[in-house]
């Protein structure tokens, strides 16, 4: 058995290298905040692509129901060259704030109303890139990005008799923001995040309590204090370990009295009773535990090992 005042053996090996050491309480404390993190990101980002494909399903139904709306109520006006009329109701429908343009083209493709004045009585330019999202007999929808943003482009033609006589083509604003449901996501995922790291960091000092304990008793028993025990009553299974260590720490204090007894000479080894040795069982009261790593007192004027903390 060692001198009391030699350090303990490390156990690294000469020119190793090893990570600093990072207790229990952050390990776990991170390994939680992480977790969450990465849960609420996917889950913000599935329910902001969710939101915005059923969004996008809604303005296409409106919008090719406004079109066909249009086409419908706008087919005399183009068939008897109603220009004015035309335009006033590209203009009256330019207002709301949903639509981006809007272009009601004749048979030979000329705007005869839109939005942009300018444009009226010009060939209409066709669209030069968009993804086709919905195509029907009567119409078709497209994806387009414009200098002005992103709109949903509805065509839809005007129909009499069975021929087309003109197309309507509406452009309502594509809903790609959607800043207040991002930032919603946002600060519920901070939150949630925030909430899991204190109550995991809350969890881990509970953890790592009995665990300090633990070690600074198993240090005792490697220093060949085998008197000392530990006093907590608990129910679970650290409550067992506790009971566990005092059972060896016992059966190691009485096999080196059997043993000091069984070869050691009377004179200079004394018979020590099984009184004797309940009599110098200190007893390890977590209560006492210190928190300072330096050193731990058991005894009244007996030096202790450095403290190794089983972080």
């Amino acid at each position: 058995m060692s001198d009391r005042g030699e350090q303990a053996p490390s156990s690294a090996k000469p020119g190793s290298f090893s990570l600093p050491r990072v207790s229990v309480r952050a390990r776990w404390t991170l390994l939680i905040a992480g977790t969450m993190a990465l849960i609420s990101l996917l889950g913000g980002l599935l329910i902001y692509q969710q939101h915005t494909r059923i969004l996008t399903s809604q303005l296409v139904e409106q919008g090719i129901s406004l079109a066909r709306l249009l086409a419908v109520e706008n087919a005399d006006a183009v068939l008897l060259e109603d220009w004015v009329g035309i335009q006033m109701v590209a203009e009256g429908i330019g207002r709301e704030q949903v639509v981006g343009y809007l272009s009601i083209t004749d048979q030979q493709g000329r705007m005869r109303g839109s939005t942009d004045p300018a444009g009226v009585d010009q060939a209409r330019i066709g669209l030069q890139s968009g993804e086709l999202l919905r195509e029907t007999d009567d119409g078709r929808v497209y994806r387009v990005t414009l200098p002005e943003g992103e709109f949903l482009h509805f065509e839809v033609p005007i129909l009499f008799q069975q021929a087309e006589i003109g197309r309507i083509h509406l452009g309502l604003t594509a809903p790609t923001g959607q800043n207040a449901l991002l930032a919603t996501l946002i600060m519920q995922g901070v939150a949630l995040v925030l909430a899991s790291g204190f109550l995991s960091y809350l969890l881990a000092a509970r953890l790592r309590r009995p665990l300090r304990i633990l070690g600074q008793a198993l240090t005792e028993l490697v220093w060949g204090r085998y008197e000392c025990r530990i006093v907590e009553n608990r129910d679970d299974e650290v409550g067992r370990i506790f009971l566990t260590f005092n059972h060896l720490a016992e059966f190691l204090q009485h096999s080196r009295i059997t043993l000091e007894n069984s070869s050691g000479d009377a004179a200079e080894t004394p018979q020590t009773s099984e009184r004797d040795v309940n009599d110098s069982t200190v007893q390890f009261d977590v209560s006492t535990l210190k928190r300072h790593r330096s050193s731990t007192k058991f005894n009244a004027g007996q030096a202790s090992p450095p403290n190794h903390d089983p972080d």
